[in-house]
C-alpha cells in the first residue's frame, strides 16, 4: 500500500513558515524592481505566499527548486494583476478628473465674480475634511500628489484615493441638482 507524501516531504521542507523565511527576501526582492510602492510590494507578496499555502495540496513538484519558480510563477502573476488593477484605477480617475472639472463648477454654481471663496466653503461643507484636504490643494491650486500627501504626511497612494472618493462624492452632489 502507497502512502500519499505531504506537501512538505515532497518538498523537502518542515514546515510553511521554514518556505516563507527560505523565500520571502528573495520574493520581495523581485517584486520590489517592478513595484515602488512598499505597502504594495508587501500585499503581493502575501498574496503570493497565500497562493502556495491555498494550493499546497495540489502541488507536484519534489524538490526545493520546484517551490522557488512557483513562487517566482505566483509573484510575476501577482505583478500583472496589480499593474492591470492600477491601468483601470488611472483610466477612470483621469476620466473622472475629464468629466468634473474647475470649469464645471464654476459654469453651474459662480454667479458672479468673487464666487470662488463660496464654492470652496460649499466644497467644505459637503466633503469629510480628509478628501478636501486633497482636493482643494490638487483642483483649485495645482499641487500634485507628492506635494500634497508631503504637505498632509501621508502616502501618495492615499492621497490619490482621497482625491477619488472626493470627485465621486461631489459628482453625485452635482447630479442632484441637474
Amino acid at each position: 500500500m502507497a502512502t500519499e507524501l505531504s506537501f512538505y516531504e515532497r518538498t523537502g521542507f518542515h514546515s510553511f513558515d521554514e518556505i516563507y523565511r527560505a523565500h520571502h527576501g528573495e520574493i520581495e526582492r523581485y517584486v520590489r524592481k517592478k513595484v515602488q510602492n512598499y505597502s504594495d510590494v508587501e500585499d503581493i507578496v502575501q498574496q503570493t505566499f497565500l497562493v502556495l499555502l491555498k494550493k499546497k495540496d495540489d502541488f507536484i513538484s519534489r524538490h526545493k527548486n520546484g517551490v522557488e519558480r512557483y513562487l517566482y510563477v505566483a509573484a510575476r502573476t501577482r505583478t500583472a494583476e496589480y499593474y492591470r488593477k492600477e491601468t483601470r484605477r488611472r483610466k477612470n480617475e483621469k476620466q473622472l478628473e475629464e468629466e468634473l472639472t474647475v470649469g464645471q463648477f464654476s459654469r453651474r454654481t459662480t454667479m458672479y465674480a468673487g464666487e470662488g471663496e463660496r464654492l470652496i466653503q460649499k466644497i467644505k461643507t459637503i466633503l469629510p475634511e480628509k478628501y478636501w484636504q486633497v482636493f482643494l490643494p490638487r483642483v483649485f491650486e495645482g499641487y500634485s500628489y507628492q506635494e500634497i500627501s508631503e504637505r498632509l504626511g501621508i502616502d501618495v497612494n492615499t492621497a490619490r484615493q482621497r482625491q477619488l472618493r472626493a470627485k465621486k462624492q461631489l459628482q453625485s452632489e452635482m447630479e442632484d441638482y441637474k
